[in-house]
């Protein structure tokens, strides 16, 4: 019985500790019922999520074809706002703008506590940006972007590209065979060294007159780029397809 005690009476300080120190939560990822780990693990993603999401290619950094780490870090006070935001390694000026931007926007953390009461903390945060693989992109063998119909041709005539955005025939299917609704869409294509972007989101008609004049101007040979965001379970996994119009 004594021993039984002794570890009920360490479990419960190990928890109480626990609760009177952690670092900086991402909102919505402080839960009493689940573990401190659980809590950083969920902190870490859905900051990342939030990144992604929020955080744009600059265009000047899309035409140089720009790429590389960003390593960011950022302050939150005693009221969870993001007081201070520093770059400890950089890519190019319009990047590490980005950067600094998006985490400035973000609302809402949970302060880091010490001994139990709200305190200041750094956290550190490493961030990729490669074309066409943004954060959290899916691996290839792992997520792919498909549509309804037998050819899965990256090369396609007009009238079969403008079929991909009729009657809901896109889709995105992992390496078990599960199929999702693709949430949100990212379209994209060079023109007179300009790369236009348009962005849907479902359950809205992605044959929109906007994707119809999109595609007017996509010329032969033309590339256009997909990324389609899908959710599973609690990650937002983003799939990308190059086309090319034949």
């Amino acid at each position: 019985m004594p021993y039984y005690s002794l570890f009920f009476c360490l479990l419960l300080s190990a928890t109480l500790w626990a609760q009177e120190n952690r670092p900086a939560l991402f909102p919505s990822c402080s839960d009493p019922l689940i573990s401190l780990a659980q809590q950083e693990d969920c902190s870490r993603k859905k900051l990342l999520e939030y990144i992604h999401l929020h955080c744009p290619y600059p265009d000047t950094a899309l035409q140089e074809e720009v790429e590389g780490l960003v390593v960011a870090a950022f302050e939150v006070d005693e009221e969870g706002q993001i007081a201070k935001v520093k770059i400890l390694k950089g890519v190019n000026k319009a990047i590490n703008e980005a950067v600094m931007q998006t985490l400035r926007g973000i609302k809402g953390f949970q302060p880091a506590l010490k001994d139990g009461q709200p305190s200041k903390s750094w956290i550190e945060l490493p961030i990729r940006f490669q074309l066409n693989k943004l954060l959290h992109l899916a691996q290839e063998n792992k997520y792919q972007l498909l549509w309804s119909g037998p050819s899965q041709n990256n090369q396609l005539k007009k009238r079969e590209l403008q079929a991909l955005f009729q009657n809901e025939s896109l889709f995105v299917r992992n390496i078990q065979g599960q199929n999702f609704k693709i949430q949100e869409l990212e379209l994209s294509y060079w023109r007179k060294k300009k790369l236009r972007t348009i962005y849907l989101k479902a359950p809205k008609d992605f044959w929109t007159e906007e994707v119809q004049s999109l595609l007017k101007d996509v010329r032969r040979k033309g590339k256009l780029f997909l990324r389609a965001h899908i959710q599973d379970r609690y990650e937002i996994i983003v799939v990308h397809r190059d086309l090319e119009l034949i």
